[in-house]
């Protein structure tokens, strides 16, 4: 995170809740939108892949690397991407996605999550 960007309350919030969960855990970064697993979010931070949006609102793709390309790309935010997309997962049974749906549609954010998630 570059310190002179102060973030939001919400993206504080984020932040410090994110070292807290587990990798396989889902979570929600303001900024980018869908359910990510919590270690790739770590990971993407750390390898400076996602970057704190410069107006402090949410989490944003940094730039390309200079030896990115459009098709079959190698660089290290193609490849990142590509391992958060968890290519070898089991799909979800459309009874396990409703039950996330309805927990999701619960969830409040900042506050104790609800037993039982994953």
């Amino acid at each position: 995170m570059v310190s002179n960007i102060t973030p939001s309350e919400r993206l504080s919030a984020f932040l410090q809740y994110l070292p807290t969960t587990r990798d396989e855990e889902l979570v929600s970064p303001p900024g980018l939108g869908s359910v990510w697993r919590a270690g790739d979010i770590r990971n993407g931070l750390k390898r400076q892949i996602l970057v704190v949006h410069h107006s402090g609102q949410g989490i944003a793709f940094a730039a390309f690397p200079s030896g990115h390309r459009a098709k079959d790309c190698r660089c290290v935010t193609c490849l990142w991407e590509y391992s958060a997309s968890d290519p070898h997962s089991q799909p979800l049974s459309r009874e396990r996605m409703m039950q996330l749906t309805a927990k999701l549609r619960r969830f409040r954010f900042a506050q104790t999550a609800e037993a039982g998630f994953e």
